[in-house]
């Protein structure tokens, strides 16, 4: 595997470096589509082959859990529940990021924040994700659905 890099918008794609050595010949530059931008742009298969023998393999990371607390009736604990169950896994020493999609953001609320931002700015690209997610530090963060105190 390796990775090349789309010049216009600089996304990071994985590529399979047996398949290109399969259907292009060495010395050759192939065109990539970028999935993000729909851009086509040249590589160069050569500086690609010489790349991947330099550059160890990754270590392999800790699989990532994703836990969901959904129910369509209202006022049945899911902020309750999400919330100290986030907390639990913080204290215990996980990494946490608690995702908000409430328009309300009571999230936020039970944990005694104001958020400056919320999921809508992060989704619409208005703001980064590091401006959007609010926390204590290392172990845990807070996206909340709304700023409830927006006007």
């Amino acid at each position: 595997m390796a990775i090349i890099v789309c010049p216009k918008c600089e996304k990071k794609h994985n590529v399979n470096l047996d398949t290109i050595r399969e259907n292009a010949g060495s010395g050759k530059n192939i065109a990539a589509r970028c999935k993000s931008c729909g851009h086509k742009f040249p590589v160069a298969l050569d500086a690609l082959f010489a790349r991947d023998k330099e550059v160890p393999a990754p270590e392999p990371r800790p699989a990532i859990r994703r836990i969901c607390v959904t129910l369509s009736k209202g006022g049945v604990g899911k902020t309750t529940t999400s919330v100290n169950l986030s907390a639990g896994l913080a204290l215990a020493g996980y990494k946490v990021l608690l995702v908000d999609t409430d328009t309300q953001g009571q999230s936020s609320y039970i944990l005694g924040t104001k958020p400056r931002a919320g999921l809508t700015e992060l989704l619409t690209k208005e703001l980064s994700p590091e401006e959007c997610i609010i926390g204590p530090g290392k172990t845990s963060g807070s996206c909340p659905g709304e700023n409830p105190w927006q006007a």
